[in-house]
């Protein structure tokens, strides 16, 4: 029976209990890892699902076909881009022709400008050569100048060009940095902490700077003779400026070191922060001033207040974002401080850089994201873009800001137990506890009903609301502060005195159809409907609607106002409304919030922290492409007979004929059919449940000739009365219920000495191993040997040596060319699963000595502490053989891994045999190397 998840309500304000393991959200295809996610042999932009989704590295978008013919993205797939696609052929961008071939312009829109298009390959400027390399011109028109041109690669002046600022004469003119003309503008070496700009002729007189590398500095420098600076030199201590470069005194660097008339040392950055002086003369003191932030700043002076680390609508390395308030008294300019996010493996960090101020204003709030790039970042004002960073969705990560120094400012420690992440809503810390303490308890962290986009919540770079819930819908006062009052707040939605509807309880609202697989036409046709199984009004608006993924998609249903459904009505929630056929309309559009998996997914409906309804479906024979799945109207309308696969069934009826879409959206449902013979081994109603297993067939006889149950209670009559393929106590319903020995039957064989087989496998005291367990068996003086080239020149390709005891119930695995287990089992396709290889307590490589031809039969010996041959069994090539209980092999071609070997075999009483070899299959999940391998099995008797 299918269970319903439990998750507490995303608007609780106490500690976020929540019990999912989110990790990086996946939900049919994922448009732009390069994997066929959801297997439909489409990639990425190629599978139609992905239309209108970021697919690039860079977050261009999907198109079902390719209209975007400039942005050097094949956006459809096909294997085309831009003007080389088809789908193009009539665009702008792709029909023109560029004409004008020096104008630094890109006249016909393919994004290439002058010479770099091939329709300028004749222009006269455009021919290889024709630009002059030493004139500080771009003579050919295509955006180079001089020794930026290709043109001018093998030109003597651009042979070596000259790095200003490194000490060295790059090009071999005589010339070190600033000396050379080819300096000119350019940034040269610093000196002693003062940097300056190379010019030719020193014209900066007052910078303390060498600019023309010349020896001489500022009125040193004949250059300046006649500079205002040199003529009147700066006084620093009488309030003028004297040198008429408009900085006065301590502003001016001239009187770097110097006093002023108030017995003020001038420095040209301020370092002194606490003389309450403004020694760099710029009109901020001390703290005030950015140059002292590193100084100045305290624990707590910067308070995490929000994140947002699983993003809904943009793609994790452009849509994540935190923010950061400002609780000190003064602003504060971050740059040089370090942002990082530490888990339990390793840390990211990144140092905030700026030539501008990064400045977060005393009280103030400032968002740091990974894109300021509002079109695909979600819609965030983000005020400083970050690298390096990326949030993790599962375990702990701590997000902190510290100084350089290391002395950390503030710090939180998100974890998926009390900071459930849920896609597209960010962490938000109470308007109430806005201080570095408070923002480390979960229950001060909350999710707000407000958007910052169409599908995502949050408020990012705004005052953050209370978490404590709306406590008066009546008072026309704004009591949590998040900006609604009364009824228009969601928290008031069940409310008395904003609706005359029932607050909804248990199975009053049920989901009844389900638009899961709209075939090629993605996402946007998706679609749900939930129907009023009581006899009064339901209110609609304040539910919490979620999925069952592990990273869960929820939304909030914010009618609002009231928004009831009637008795026996049902109510539409669409992706996208618009996508609906003339006369459907939806009751609620969610957007991009959820998405549903075409296999393993499902429904869950919250009216606060109370579960209404859960419909879970996985694997469901219903679920085809093109066609709704309706719970069946000859079914019990209740929360508990939705849950059943078998009262589920494809829609028939059309609904959209434009789409060729199958279903009864708003409707009612059609009855589904029901196992008319409970005893005839057939599946009547098609639903791949066939007799007992039937949940039609709950107590109807079935072909035992007893009434099937829903769960096996009836636990000693010899009967599968569930019809799961378990009698008796080999089911497990039948745990502690009386079996067919008279006694409790048991999930393994823990009574071992009652001459009863009290799990239902077969074993019976301590022929079960069960009951065996941590046994061992001495193997010390046992060979195993691997032969290989069996029918033409056999050799002896590995021996092992068995020394001591060894587990018995375990395996030995020996393998070629695989360095340990890990890398053998990540070999197959899919790999060996823990289970396939949990049981094996020993690991041997054999390297490459295991195939000298691999076109030729294997064989495997073992012999016991006699030197005498006990098993032995051959393998021809291309094939895996395993050995069964009765003694014979069976040739296959894929393996199940170090699980399913019998504990005994006919005929065999040594303690040790071969139980299966593979050599050089090429079925399933076999590649070259992971199938040249023998699993050596020890019994657990």
């Amino acid at each position: 029976m299918l269970r319903k998840l439990l998750v507490v309500s995303l608007l609780a304000t106490s500690a976020f209990a929540m019990s999912c393991d989110p990790d990086e959200k996946s939900k049919d295809e994922i448009c732009n890892n390069q994997v066929d996610d959801d297997g439909d042999g489409l990639v990425d932009c190629a599978d139609p699902q992905c239309a209108g989704m970021a697919g690039g590295a860079n977050g261009e978008l999907c198109q079902s076909t390719e209209s975007r013919c400039n942005d050097g993205f094949d956006n459809d797939g096909d294997g085309q881009t831009d003007c080389l696609d088809t789908d193009c052929a009539s665009s702008t961008e792709c029909s023109n022709t560029e004409t004008i071939c020096n104008d630094g312009q890109d006249n016909d829109g393919d994004g290439e400008t002058d010479c770099d298009d091939d329709d300028c390959a004749d222009a006269t400027n455009c021919q290889a050569g024709s630009e002059i390399c030493d004139n500080e011109q771009d003579d050919d028109g295509d955006g180079d100048v001089d020794c930026d041109d290709d043109d001018c690669a093998a030109h003597a002046h651009c042979a070596t060009a000259e790095v200003c600022n490194d000490g060295s004469d790059n090009d071999g003119d005589t010339l070190v940095d600033c000396q050379d003309p080819d300096c000119n503008g350019q940034p040269g070496p610093t000196v002693e902490t003062i940097s300056g700009t190379c010019q030719t002729t020193e014209s900066n007189c007052d910078d303390s700077y060498d600019n023309d590398g010349d020896g001489d500095v500022d009125c040193e420098d004949s250059d300046c003779d006649t500079n205002a600076a040199c003529v009147a030199g700066e006084i620093c201590n009488n309030g003028i400026d004297d040198d008429g470069d408009s900085a006065i005194d301590c502003a001016d660097p001239e009187c770097d070191g110097e006093t002023n008339g108030t017995g003020v040392v001038c420095e040209s950055v301020e370092t002194t922060c606490d003389d309450g002086d403004d020694n760099d003369g710029d009109g901020l003191v001390d703290c005030a001033d950015s140059d002292c932030t590193a100084a100045c700043i305290s624990a707590g002076d910067l308070v995490i207040t929000e994140l947002l680390k699983d993003p809904n609508t943009a793609a994790d390395n452009k849509g994540e974002w935190f923010e950061i308030h400002n609780a000190s008294a003064l602003a504060i300019d971050l740059r040089g401080l370090v942002i990082y996010s530490m888990t339990a493996s390793s840390e990211a960090t990144h140092t905030i850089t700026s030539a501008n101020p990064v400045t977060v204003a005393a009280g103030g709030y400032i968002v740091l994201g990974l894109s300021s790039d509002t079109g695909e970042n979600g819609g965030v004002a983000v005020d400083y873009v970050y690298t390096s960073l990326a949030f993790s969705n599962s375990g702990i990560d701590n997000v902190g800001i510290r100084t350089a120094g290391g002395t950390v400012i503030d710090v939180v420690a998100f974890d998926d137990i009390n900071y459930h992440d849920f896609a597209g809503m960010s962490l938000s810390l109470s308007s109430t506890a806005l201080n570095a303490t408070d923002n480390d308890v979960a229950a001060n962290w909350c999710y707000v009903t407000a958007k910052f986009n169409a599908d995502e919540y949050g408020t990012p770079g705004a005052a953050n609301p209370s978490c404590a819930r709306e406590t008066n819908c009546s008072d026309t006062i704004d009591n949590d502060g998040n900006g609604d009052i009364d009824c228009a707040d969601f928290a008031c939605a069940f409310d008395a005195s904003c609706t005359s509807a029932a607050v909804p309880t248990a199975s009053d609202l049920i989901v009844t159809e389900i638009m899961i697989n709209t075939g090629t036409l993605g996402l946007d046709y998706e679609w749900f409907e939930v129907y009023n199984t009581t006899s009064g009004p339901i209110e609609l608006n304040g539910l919490t609607i979620c999925d069952s993924d592990a990273t869960q998609y929820c939304f909030f249903a914010n009618f609002g106002a009231s928004h009831a459904l009637a008795a026996g009505s049902y109510a539409l929630f669409a992706r996208a409304g618009a996508n609906l056929p003339a006369g459907v309309t939806a009751d609620y559009s969610y957007g991009t919030a959820l998405q549903f998996a075409d296999t393993s997914d499902g429904i869950q409906i919250f009216a606060g922290a109370s579960l209404i309804d859960a419909v879970l479906y996985d694997g469901w024979a219903a679920i085809q492409a093109g066609a709704s799945i309706q719970f069946s109207a000859n079914a019990t309308q209740n929360a508990t007979e939705n849950n059943s696969a078998g009262n589920w069934c494809t829609s028939a009826d059309v609904y959209d004929a434009t789409n060729n879409l199958l279903g009864t959206p708003k409707m009612a449902n059609n009855p589904c059919a029901v196992e008319s013979n409970c005893a005839d081994g057939t599946d009547n109603d098609g639903d791949g449940a066939i007799d007992c297993a039937d949940s039609d067939c709950v107590g109807v006889t079935g072909p035992d000739g007893v009434a099937c149950e829903a769960t096996e209670t009836t636990c000693g009559d010899g009967n599968d009365n569930d019809g799961d393929g378990d009698t008796d106590c080999a089911d497990s319903d039948c745990v502690g219920v009386t079996g067919p020995d008279g006694v409790a039957c048991e999930a393994t064989e823990t009574s071992c000495s009652d001459t009863f087989d009290n799990d239902g496998d077969g074993f019976v005291d301590m022929a079960d191993p069960d009951c065996n367990i941590g046994a061992t068996v001495d193997l010390t003086g046992y060979r195993i040997e691997v032969w290989v080239n069996i029918n033409t020149t056999p050799i002896l390709g590995h021996t092992m040596n068995l020394t001591g005891n060894y587990v018995k119930g375990k395996y030995i695995a020996i393998v070629r060319n695989q360095v340990d287990l890990a890398a053998w089992g990540a070999g197959f396709n899919p790999i060996l699963t823990t289970a396939e290889t949990e049981n094996i307590s020993e690991y041997v490589t054999t390297a490459d000595s295991w195939q000298p031809n691999g076109n030729d039969s294997d064989r495997v010996r073992i012999y016991d502490d006699t030197d005498t041959l006990i098993d032995e069994m051959e393998v021809p090539s291309n094939s895996v053989k395993t050995r069964q209980s009765d003694n014979t092999t069976l040739i296959q071609q894929t393996t199940a891994g170090a699980v399913g070997a019998p504990n005994s075999v006919t005929g065999y009483t040594h303690p040790i045999y071969i139980y299966e070899i593979g050599e050089a299959g090429t079925g399933d999940r076999l590649t070259a190397f992971q199938s040249n391998y023998t699993l050596i099995y020890i019994p657990n008797i």
